[in-house]
């Protein structure tokens, strides 16, 4: 899909080929209003939208009818090497996640991912190449970039000061940037919180992280990245630390925030299963490079390269039907081991 609108009604229409959970669209349709008839419920609208009705154009070989000629990229990446001495970490990797949309990032550990994560928020230092967002070359991570793009670390316990309440966690972003007054704040954080489904009463407030469950911590962590309002959120292994019932949770959540809020996520994961549920598009990492890259569906059905047919197998093979009476047992190691060769 080329348009906002047609991307909600793929996204809420259960198809057989089709393996990402329904998302719906945010908001309720309005009658009689000006402008854009989906510029109430659209993410990337801008002022025009208000007032004038998009003609239907030709862009890109299709009709789109939109003032900003359909769905816009949110982040670039263009040649992106990072180098930790000798090591190439990452190798001219380019990249595109559009408005709204979930990518992806998979690969094994030591592919280059959470190194991909780290260079589009500042935390280490590229050789090479240059990433843009929302169509503006990033020249320094200041607080209008980190009012747009937040991060979502692997390991919640660790992100979260042990310092601090969770009240003091959330408001810690508003602090620095200096969002409102301090009511205002106080009302921001415990909206956030609310959103990422935890309670705002005040003895859940002053808690420490080490009161909280892990699950309870990534939520808080997910809370504290939205106070800002961010276009982007990028994922880390969020759900690496966390047991399953709760790893669905979060992703149901991070799916749930998507269509609320129209966030882009760039989510980093070992495991192509989870990105099979919560992803638009897959792009596969390998030794710092980038071996593959498409539609979710079309990844999984038709994968050209062996790396991600192994990544496939791998998964499909955790559960294995059993030779006797049809019961279920794990797969053989040797299926994990071959992927890290």
């Amino acid at each position: 899909p080329a348009h906002p609108y047609t991307r909600g009604l793929v996204r809420s229409y259960p198809a057989i080929c089709r393996a990402k959970d329904l998302q719906g669209i945010p908001g309720m349709m309005s009658h009689g209003l000006a402008g854009c008839p989906f510029h109430d419920r659209c993410t990337q609208r801008i002022e025009i939208c208000k007032t004038e009705v998009p003609l239907l154009e030709e862009v890109r070989g299709r009709l789109v009818a939109c003032h900003r000629g359909g769905i816009v990229p949110l982040l670039e990446v263009r040649e992106l090497s990072v180098s930790f001495g000798s090591y190439p970490a990452l190798s001219g990797v380019d990249l595109t996640l559009y408005e709204g949309e979930t990518l992806a990032v998979v690969g094994e550990s030591g592919s280059g991912k959470t190194t991909l994560s780290k260079a589009i928020m500042g935390l280490c230092q590229e050789e090479s190449g240059e990433i843009f967002l929302e169509g503006e070359r990033v020249e320094k991570r200041d607080a209008s970039f980190y009012s747009r793009v937040q991060m979502v670390f692997q390991n919640p316990k660790e992100s979260v000061s042990h310092r601090m309440t969770v009240l003091d966690a959330v408001l810690e972003p508003l602090n620095v940037m200096r969002r409102g007054s301090p009511e205002e704040r106080v009302a921001r954080a415990k909206q956030v919180l609310r959103q990422a489904e935890l309670p705002v009463n005040d003895r859940f407030l002053a808690k420490y992280p080490h009161q909280l469950s892990g699950g309870e911590v990534q939520r808080v962590a997910i809370a504290r990245a939205l106070a800002l309002r961010p276009k982007l959120l990028i994922a880390d292994e969020p759900t690496s630390a966390l047991d399953p019932s709760v790893q669905a949770k979060i992703l149901k959540l991070l799916l749930n925030l998507q269509e609320r809020m129209g966030l882009g996520i760039l989510l980093v994961t070992h495991d192509i299963a989870v990105a099979r549920k919560v992803s638009d598009r897959i792009v596969v990492l390998l030794k710092g490079r980038i071996v593959e890259e498409g539609a979710t569906d079309e990844i999984l059905i038709g994968a050209g390269h062996p790396y991600t047919q192994t990544l496939i197998e791998s998964a499909s093979e955790r559960l294995d039907p059993g030779e006797g009476g049809g019961s279920l047992e794990l797969a053989p190691a040797r299926s994990r081991i071959e992927i890290k060769i």
